[in-house]
């Protein structure tokens, strides 16, 4: 969350001349209501079961899919999406992520309500529970560190196996 998954993701698209899909924006799309909406309705796990269905319809090429930030860490997701795709982690610093989800109007359901302090300590707890799985990834970008020029260069030469 906060990371810069869906702004990177598409200016990576079109360096690439790929396609680009969020996938929080598509299960919205198939809902007719917000993610936040969700949540608050369904719950979680509902939420879960939503992006697991939708994960397991994609047959996409030549695409770059954002995914929410907990989708590799629940129903096996992180496996299925380790075998369709080339996998990327985009790793920043909890610093760099409180300052873009305060500054962010984006409704996030985790985090709905919290002070800039228990953001930084949500999300401390999250990268604490999920960095196992997101460790697993083919690729692991330190995003204080990359332009989206460099990232995009990355990218292309793993594609092409270099």
């Amino acid at each position: 969350m906060g990371a810069g998954k869906s702004t990177t993701g598409k200016k990576l698209a079109i360096k690439l001349g790929w396609q680009f899909v969020d996938s929080d924006q598509a299960i919205e799309e198939d809902q007719g209501r917000t993610v936040a909406q969700i949540f608050k309705d369904d719950g979680e796990e509902e939420f879960r079961n939503l992006e697991k269905d939708w994960i397991e319809k994609l047959n996409l090429e030549n695409t770059i899919v954002a995914v929410g930030g907990g989708t590799p860490c629940f129903n096996d997701l992180n496996r299925r999406m380790l075998e369709q795709g080339l996998c990327l982690w985009f790793d920043a610093p909890i610093g760099m992520l409180v300052s873009r989800i305060m500054s962010s109007k984006a409704q996030r359901p985790l985090i709905a309500g919290l002070s800039e302090n228990q953001l930084r300590d949500k999300l401390a707890h999250l990268m604490n529970e999920r960095q196992e799985d997101y460790q697993k990834a083919h690729l692991i970008f330190q995003m204080n560190r990359l332009s989206i020029d460099d990232l995009a260069t990355y990218v292309k030469l793993a594609i092409e196996g270099k």
